[in-house]
């Protein structure tokens, strides 16, 4: 291989990253540095090598950070061209945000809480894409839900409406639609977007995402039954039970389909808290120890602050209170 093409050396190094060779990945990264310099390409391989081989979330993020800043400056500095988008790597900035969106609260934000520092700069970056592509329809749903999860309900719904004309069958943009409603108080119209969602695509059944919204819907109208049984049925979805370990391979294409550790630690949640609310807690218990064992990962913290709410709820405060002091103190 030419040592000079810097395209050829970034695609095999992503090829050993896919392979989970990341000794080799490490070496490589260094030598490349030294020869090369900088490149948002580099930053974002060295963001995935300090999650998948070191779990190193504030790593990752420092690296992805960099990664944004070299590709906004490119297009910052590169003048509207047929050239443009080839030295603009739109894709590139969107596997970016996705990434990012690893590292954000699931939950819209609190009325008088900061915005969290990650959807700040996710959503600064998508206002930038959303200029430069605003046919995307990938963009325009990230874009929805940040303002979403900035609590923005009325700019989120305007932004995914724009989204759903580019394509009424987006089952991810139904299930945004359905949070969004379900934040509104609008049960009823949430369970009316995840039916659209699973008449356009049967698929959004095995996405852990539907099943949670599905039995908070049914949470809301009093069917905690109903939603027990919604969620007992989900965590048996392909990868729901994968630990947090066990997801140590970047995927060359991310699925809708495949759940992710917050989603899954979303659902172990959501099934512990509808236990809780039919009195089951041993069961509850034994799903919050499923889920801490699973899960030690960065999101530990909204485990323990689950598990410190049971025992709240059973009446046992001096239980909940070694708990509470389990949790970081950078924890909102």
């Amino acid at each position: 291989m030419d040592p000079t093409n810097t395209q050829a050396m970034e695609g095999c190094i992503r090829c050993q990253l896919y392979s989970g060779q990341f000794d080799d990945v490490e070496e490589q990264l260094e030598m490349y540095q030294i020869t090369i310099g900088e490149s948002a390409e580099v930053s974002y391989l060295l963001s995935l090598l300090a999650w998948y081989k070191y779990k190193d979330s504030s790593q990752r993020i420092e690296h992805l950070k960099t990664s944004i800043k070299i590709q906004l400056d490119l297009v910052n500095s590169t003048p509207l061209s047929m050239n443009y988008f080839s030295v603009v790597n739109m894709d590139s900035l969107l596997q970016v945000v996705r990434d990012f969106l690893e590292h954000c609260p699931t939950e819209p934000k609190r009325e008088g809480e900061e915005l969290n520092s990650n959807l700040r700069i996710v959503k600064e970056l998508l206002s930038v894409i959303c200029k430069l592509i605003p046919g995307s329809n990938e963009a325009l749903f990230f874009l929805a839900k940040i303002m979403y999860l900035s609590a923005d309900f009325v700019t989120a719904q305007a932004v995914l409406n724009r989204c759903m004309k580019l394509d009424d069958a987006f089952e991810k943009g139904y299930i945004l639609l359905a949070q969004i409603h379900l934040a509104n108080g609008l049960s009823k119209l949430a369970s009316q977007a995840l039916e659209m969602g699973l008449s356009s695509n049967f698929e959004v059944r095995n996405f852990a995402s539907w099943h949670i919204l599905k039995a908070r819907v049914l949470k809301t109208d009093g069917m905690l039954e109903e939603a027990l049984k919604i969620l007992l049925e989900a965590v048996t979805l392909p990868g729901v039970k994968d630990s947090f370990s066990a997801k140590n391979i970047p995927m060359i294409k991310s699925s809708d389909i495949l759940t992710s550790t917050s989603e899954s630690i979303s659902l172990f949640l959501e099934l512990a808290d509808t236990q809780g609310k039919l009195k089951l807690y041993h069961e509850a218990a034994k799903t919050i120890e499923d889920a801490i064992r699973l899960f030690p990962g960065p999101e530990r913290d909204r485990i323990m602050m689950a598990n410190a709410d049971l025992a709240l709820e059973r009446g046992e405060i001096d239980a909940a209170i070694p708990i509470l002091a389990s949790i970081s103190n950078d924890r909102p």
